[in-house]
C-alpha cells in the first residue's frame, strides 16, 4: 500500500509538468515571430552564399581531378592550368562582386550569427579574391570574430598566410603551397622550426601530413 502511495505521488510533477507548458502562449507567439523574422532576414543571403561557394569549389574539383592524371604532358597541363584557371578565376570575380553586394547589408559579425557555414562560404570568396586590399580589410574585420570563436583559427591563418605569399614574404603556418619543378611543395615559411607549434595552436595538423595530403588532392606531379 505504502509503495502504490508513493508511486502516486512521484507521478503528480510529471503529470503536473504536462499541464503546464514551458512556454506561456505569449513566449510561444514571441518565439515562433523570432524565428519567422530570423528566417527572413537570413534565407536569402544564405541561399547566395551557398550557391556561390558550390560554383566555385565544384569548378576546383573538375580541374584538380584532371590534374590528378599522372600522364598528361606537360604542354596539355600548361594548357589546362591556363585556360581552365581563366574560367576558375571568372567564376571568383563574379562571386566576388556578389559578396560585395550582400556586405552593404550584412556585416561579417551579422554573417557569423546565421551560422559558422554561412560566414564559412564568404570567407572562402574573399580568400579566393585576388583583391588583395580587400582582403586586409576583411581580414581586419574578422580578427575580433575569432577571437570571440565565432569563427575557427585556421581560417584566420589560411589569410595571412595568402596574404603573405601575395607580397611575396615568408608565411606562418605554411598553408600555402607552390609548384616547382614539378613537385608540389610549401611555400617559404617564417621560424620553420616552430611552424608544427603553431599550426597546433590553431588546430592544424603537422605540416608534413598536411602536404601529403595537398599530394593526394592535386596528384604527385603539377604545371
Amino acid at each position: 500500500m505504502k509503495t502504490i502511495f508513493k508511486a502516486i505521488l512521484l507521478s503528480i510533477p510529471l503529470l503536473f509538468a504536462f499541464d503546464h507548458p514551458l512556454y506561456s502562449q505569449d513566449e510561444g507567439d514571441l518565439l515562433v515571430n523570432k524565428f519567422k523574422k530570423d528566417l527572413e532576414n537570413s534565407i536569402d543571403v544564405v541561399g547566395q552564399l551557398g550557391a556561390m561557394n558550390a560554383k566555385e569549389q565544384h569548378a576546383r574539383f573538375l580541374i584538380i581531378n584532371l590534374f590528378k592524371n599522372p600522364d598528361l604532358s606537360h604542354s596539355v597541363r600548361k594548357r589546362l592550368q591556363d585556360e581552365g584557371g581563366k574560367l576558375v578565376d571568372g567564376i571568383d570575380k563574379e562571386n566576388l562582386a556578389l559578396l560585395r553586394e550582400i556586405l552593404k547589408t550584412h556585416t561579417w559579425r551579422e554573417l557569423a550569427d546565421i551560422s559558422a557555414v554561412t560566414v564559412g562560404n564568404a570567407w572562402t570568396i574573399v580568400q579566393h579574391s585576388n583583391d588583395l586590399e580587400f582582403q586586409k580589410d576583411t581580414l581586419k574585420k574578422v580578427e575580433p570574430l575569432v577571437k570571440a570563436g565565432k569563427m575557427k583559427g585556421y581560417a584566420l591563418a589560411n589569410m595571412l598566410d595568402r596574404i603573405a605569399a601575395t607580397e611575396n614574404r615568408p608565411q606562418r603556418y605554411g598553408t600555402q603551397s607552390d609548384c616547382i619543378d614539378g613537385k608540389t611543395v610549401i611555400y617559404q615559411i617564417e621560424d620553420p622550426e616552430n611552424v608544427d607549434e603553431r599550426r597546433k595552436a590553431i588546430g592544424l595538423g603537422t605540416l608534413a601530413v598536411y602536404l601529403e595530403g595537398l599530394k593526394k588532392v592535386y596528384g604527385e606531379t603539377c604545371s
